[in-house]
């Protein structure tokens, strides 16, 4: 069964104390934490609005970052992780990320014998704390991780859903990580059971980033906090999709071809004030 993950990136960035700067007549302020955020960058991804992205500019659009490369395997029965930027395109009014494995016998670790996946970011690498969201549906099909994070090479910030782990769940995490006993650290890592079904309808998925403090939110009801190894370096903000076979992981690969869709933001969604 085909499925999509229809994703849209928001972020809203440099924040400070709304009671600091309530007498500034620009800036948007989150209700919930009294946070007030002076800038936002935003992207749309429905094509009859003002955002349109069509598939014949999409690759050339200059916000827009596109994984086009190999990330080797790690482990003797994975697979390496192949993105391509194809894998990437805009479908019933949201971003579809694929995971490819059409023409594939995936379960031969041959290097002719490749799964493809997917992956998208902005070409921004100067985001600094924030407020990061996306309208998420995932996929059923099992042995694939979403993951929704900023990067810099010095450290990362995730939310990722493991496609085959039951009951559904997202895992949030701060790197590099730490274990405890040969386990990831409650200090570096945590999760969130849900109580949905992740593949069949859109959610909000969220992560609030500030100096040294990362509170991550499903449905913007705050669900874990970390404190340890926040990233302080400025980053790009990234979605993937990918499968490699690791069963201590992502149970993979998948067995069919998968698909991942994130929505559009509609304006009378968004969960903060303009101040």
């Amino acid at each position: 069964m085909r499925l999509c993950m229809i994703a849209v990136v928001l972020a809203l960035v440099n924040a400070t104390n709304a009671s600091m700067a309530s007498d500034c007549d620009c800036g948007y302020r989150e209700p919930s934490s009294n946070t007030f955020w002076n800038e936002m960058w935003y992207m749309d991804f429905e094509e009859r609005q003002n955002f349109a992205i069509g598939n014949q500019n999409l690759y050339s659009h200059k916000d827009l970052f596109f994984s086009n490369y190999e990330i080797a395997a790690k482990f003797n029965d994975s697979y390496a992780r192949v993105f391509r930027k194809e894998n990437v395109v805009i479908t019933n009014e949201s971003l579809e990320i694929a995971i490819t494995v059409d023409g594939l016998e995936p379960f031969v670790n041959n290097e002719n014998q490749r799964i493809i996946c997917g992956g998208i970011g902005t070409t921004r690498q100067d985001f600094l704390y924030g407020s990061f969201r996306s309208y998420m549906r995932t996929t059923n099909v099992e042995g694939t991780v979403t993951g929704m994070f900023v990067y810099h090479p010095e450290g990362e910030i995730d939310i990722e859903i493991v496609s085959a782990v039951k009951p559904s769940q997202a895992y949030f995490a701060t790197h590099p990580g730490i274990t405890e006993n040969g386990k990831a650290s409650s200090l570096t890592h945590g999760n969130y059971i849900f109580d949905f079904d992740p593949s069949q309808d859109y959610h909000e998925y969220r992560f609030d980033w500030y100096p040294d403090l990362v509170v991550f939110y499903i449905d913007s009801i705050e669900q874990y906090r970390i404190t340890t190894n926040v990233l302080s370096q400025p980053s790009r903000v990234m979605f993937n999709h990918w499968t490699d076979g690791n069963q201590n992981f992502s149970q993979g690969p998948a067995k069919e071809n998968a698909y991942l869709n994130d929505m559009q933001h509609r304006k009378n969604r968004h969960n903060f004030e303009k101040s």
